[in-house]
């Protein structure tokens, strides 16, 4: 009896310790697996947790951009309401080159017409034409203000192509004054009965979201008055297409704020 209890005890260990293998090694495998898995959903809510952080301060500091844009436009217009002081002495070292919608502000003597370099009809091809006045004047900011007559024009077979043009005219004016920082402004909207004049304007939306991509992309200074305008609708003239001049200072605060968060930078 005893010897086969001697012989009988080694298998039976053997036996023993493969079952412990066996539960032992899968309960492992599992636990193992399951920290894994806690693991990577640890990385995952902290990866979405600093993204959304991101986006919130995005956000946050866009609001705030905003909120001091609109306190500077309240003060800016408060001062000319009170006689204190005129948004148009804060114009310096400029050039404004435009259609008509550009040339009111020497037009509605608000600002110098040698260095408001726009006329009717005028497209962004016509800053050639711009050439030698440029060279006098040497600005360091130079405000674009086409877009309007280049739609109705048809010149251009779609918005990229406008867009390309747009920026190789950049170019050209940044090698002809290496001082100079360009302001695309956006295409300021209209509003009835001027889309009975061209339909091609129910696009200018579509062409300003392009501009301000390619702007973007392209690191060049964009001043968009769509706010602005829309704020304002009282103040078109009857064709709908032009402004009254008292909508001009209100334009004017807004290039100002893009010059002022462009040059603090």
């Amino acid at each position: 009896m005893k010897k086969q209890i001697k012989h009988i005890l080694p298998v039976f260990l053997a036996a023993a310790a493969a079952l412990l293998i066996v539960i032992i090694v899968p309960a492992s495998v599992s636990a193992a697996y399951k920290s894994a898995q806690k693991q990577s959903a640890s990385d995952r809510a902290a990866a979405a947790g600093a993204a959304h952080l991101e986006q919130m301060e995005k956000a946050s500091t866009s609001a705030v951009e905003a909120k001091v844009s609109a306190m500077r436009e309240q003060e800016t217009m408060a001062k000319i309401a009170s006689g204190k002081g005129s948004i148009w002495d804060q114009f310096q070292d400029y050039a404004i080159l435009g259609d008509s919608r550009a040339s009111a502000f020497y037009e509605n003597g608000l600002l110098e017409k040698g260095r408001v370099l726009a006329k009717i009809g005028s497209q962004i091809t016509d800053v050639k034409n711009q050439v030698t006045a440029l060279k006098a004047l040497n600005p360091s900011r130079i405000f674009l203000m086409y877009g309007l007559n280049d739609i109705e024009s048809g010149d251009w077979n779609n918005i990229q192509a406008y867009t390309e043009e747009l920026g190789q005219t950049v170019s050209i004016l940044k090698q002809l004054c290496p001082r100079a920082t360009v302001y695309v402004n956006s295409i300021l909207p209209v509003q009835s009965p001027a889309y009975q004049e061209s339909t091609s304007y129910y696009r200018l939306a579509e062409y300003n979201t392009a501009i301000k991509a390619y702007c973007k992309k392209n690191s060049i200074s964009y001043i968009d008055a769509t706010a602005v305008c829309e704020a304002h609708t009282d103040l078109f003239e009857p064709d709908g297409i032009h402004y009254k001049e008292t909508f001009y200072p209100f334009w004017a605060n807004t290039i100002l704020s893009e010059v002022y968060n462009h040059e603090k930078d």
